[in-house]
């Protein structure tokens, strides 16, 4: 329980720093931006705007700088004093601490706490707990195993390397970064480990998404009731999974939900609400006088932050581009001048968010490794299993399972969307692009594939057309309790009906969510049970392997160790609780991280490192990874074959230096 204990502890502490350190950037940042543009929401956007405003300008520092404490909190400084000193001359919006009454000011905050509890859920999922002396988790574990990317941007700094493979020399980390670069930050400030500062940032960046989309429907409707009807569509989820006999006809999972992407890929909903939002202050910034330089930075914020958390939605958005411009020249057709200010604006931007993104770009690209085709292709996106026929999957897709997978956000973001196009003779500009950012998105998302390990781009071009949905269902929820001459009785009564319909959608799509933390079951199997106990175990070896290596050794354990923990391989005991890199990982994500690796490179590392574990390890091949491949410490667990014998002892290099039930800690000898 002692560790349980101490995670959660550590977890809290990040979170309150991820809320101060990333909040105050957001707030000085609209300060930027021409009067009116950020509205009555400066807080409902901070966080999403410090996210997305010191993740690229730090990780554009620390690109060319080393990572440490001082610098870190240096470059902060300037950041901030920087955006103070380039607002003078602004006109600000005012105060940005609720703008108008009392109870404006309590709803406001009312709503940050609301997001803020909300955020906590998809961390339940990837929260551990101790039952039966094992240590359990959920499913998502899987994708948060990237925790030891975020120990080994802490350790090196950026560009990050490759922890999980090292074929005699070091090689960079094919992933887009930004995401575990923040998350390093709050290990940086708190001292705190990797794995609550994964949790502390998925929290974060779950109620970032939350509030951004919230102050933009509060920004679009007449009362409170929009936002508070958008963080409950945003969380609702469709609720009629709650029903057993209805599991059959719902569509798969590639159609998530926002807290299934919080859940399992909080990385790619931050990228889905900085579109979003990035789409909202581009309407309102182009309205304005004065879109300069100023506009251009907070935008290009944005953009960097889009490419720096998710290749694919950047991906997407370059593909949905075509169509939002024309949109823009469509509604601003009757004025040149306007369209000449607002491609300026966007060239701005794209200027602005292009030095960050070159270098996630040359990491990601990066390293001895060959790469085969484009990974993308053209691909229908299969909605039913029932048929093959793809005349009947692009139907399927838009009448049944948008529908079905999106639930009331869906019909009620259609009517809003419907409702804001017809309101008046020239639609605004907001409207136009959210319309055809839904429809782009959706298509991209059900007609090109990433070819890359998995469909990611299929999974995960969708999320902004179900934000923008969701906002929209906000608006039109709130339009339709408050329709008519006496708004204020209608607003009293709406705002009672929103509250105990979004509380009833919150709780039923909770209850279906698929990714909820399962209680271990009770007839597991004692294999199982053994396997979870030793997990738990290996938080005590790790802690040893770290006394006896510093942070630029390299370690050791059995690659295929511990397969049954989650329904994915991946050794989840190095991956969440070493803080040290390894030669070689389990191969499925040496694949995924390096996807352009040579195959026989990896074969004969495979050779070398799997041999250490052995019933009879092969002595040249145990000298080669002690002064060839320079592996200082080994952790062997007790179901590795080489437990049972005295080899590893016999061979004279490496000698047991600790030991428990579950585990010893070797240590090369001196040559």
């Amino acid at each position: 329980m002692s560790f349980v204990v101490s995670f959660a502890g550590q977890t809290a502490l990040a979170m309150a720093m991820a809320y101060a350190w990333f909040v105050v950037p957001g707030l000085l940042v609209q300060r930027l931006l021409p009067s009116g543009v950020a509205g009555r929401s400066p807080w409902l956007f901070a966080p999403l705007l410090g996210l997305a405003t010191f993740g690229p300008f730090s990780s554009l520092c620390f690109s060319l700088l080393p990572y440490d404490l001082p610098r870190l909190l240096a470059c902060y400084a300037l950041l901030n004093l920087g955006l103070w000193y380039g607002a003078r001359g602004v006109r600000a919006d005012g105060p940005p601490s609720g703008h108008g009454t009392d109870a404006a000011r309590q709803t406001l905050w009312l709503v940050q706490g609301v997001a803020c509890v909300l955020a906590l859920v998809p961390c339940v999922s990837i929260f551990p707990f101790v039952y039966n002396g094992g240590l359990y988790t959920g499913n998502a574990i899987h994708d948060h195993a990237r925790v030891v990317f975020i120990d080994a941007i802490y350790r090196h700094g950026l560009p990050p390397l490759n922890p999980l493979f090292a074929p005699g020399q070091d090689v960079p980390l094919n992933y887009y970064y930004l995401w575990l670069w923040l998350a390093s930050q709050l290990r940086m400030l708190g001292g705190v480990a990797g794995w609550p500062a994964d949790v502390a940032l998925t929290w974060f960046s779950c109620a970032a998404a939350l509030l951004g989309c919230a102050g933009v429907a509060r920004e679009l409707g007449k009362t409170r009731i929009a936002a508070w009807a958008t963080l409950a569509l945003l969380m609702s989820g469709p609720a009629w999974q709650a029903l057993p006999w209805a599991r059959d006809w719902v569509p798969p999972g590639v159609l998530a939900t926002a807290i299934a992407h919080a859940t399992w890929a909080p990385h790619h909903l931050l990228a889905a609400a900085a579109i979003v939002l990035a789409l909202w202050l581009y309407s309102r910034a182009s309205e304005s006088n004065a879109p300069g330089w100023r506009s251009a930075f907070v935008l290009g914020g944005l953009l960097a932050c889009v490419f720096g958390c998710s290749v694919w939605l950047a991906f997407a958005l370059l593909v949905s581009a075509p169509c939002l411009l024309l949109a823009v020249f469509w509604q601003r057709r009757a004025a040149s001048r306007a369209v000449r200010s607002e491609l300026l604006l966007l060239a701005r931007a794209c200027a602005v968010a292009a030095p960050p993104c070159v270098f996630v770009l040359v990491a990601a690209t990066s390293g001895p490794f060959t790469f085969h085709g484009v990974p993308v292709a053209l691909a229908i996106q299969q909605v039913v299993s029932w048929t093959d026929s793809a005349w009947l999957q692009l139907p399927l897709y838009w009448l049944y399972a948008i529908p079905v997978a999106y639930g009331a956000a869906c019909f009620l973001g259609v009517y809003g969307l419907a409702r804001g196009l017809r309101r008046v003779a020239v639609p605004s500009l907001f409207v136009l692009l959210s319309a055809v950012a839904t429809v782009s998105f959706l298509l991209v998302s059900q007609l090109i594939a990433s070819t890359v390990v998995n469909n990611d781009l299929g999974w995960r071009a969708h999320s902004v057309a179900y934000l923008l949905l969701a906002i929209w269902g906000g608006v039109g929820l709130e339009e339709l309790v408050t329709v008519g001459d006496a708004l204020q009785q209608n607003v009293a009564f709406g705002k009672r009906l929103v509250g105990v319909l979004g509380l009833s959608l919150v709780l039923l799509g909770l209850y279906a969510a698929p990714h909820r933390v399962p209680a271990p079951a009770a007839h597991e199997s004692p294999r199982v049970r053994a396997e979870h106990q030793r997990w738990l175990a290996h938080a005590r070896g790790w802690q040893i392997v770290r006394r006896y290596s510093g942070p630029d050794d390299f370690v050791q354990s059995n690659p295929f160790a511990f397969a049954d923990l989650c329904p994915w391989p991946v050794n989840l005991s190095f991956t969440l609780l070493s803080d040290r890199r390894a030669r070689l990982s389990h191969p499925n994500w040496i694949y995924t991280y390096s996807h352009g690796m040579d195959k026989d490179m990896m074969r004969g590392l495979d050779a070398i490192v799997t041999n250490a574990f052995a019933k009879e390890p092969q002595l040249w091949l145990l000298r080669s990874l002690r002064d060839q491949l320079h592996v200082k410490v080994l952790l062997v667990d007790r179901e590795d074959a080489v437990w049972n014998g005295d080899a590893l002892e016999r061979s004279g290099l490496y000698r047991r230096v600790d030991a428990e039930d579950a585990f010893r800690v070797y240590v090369a000898t001196p040559h």
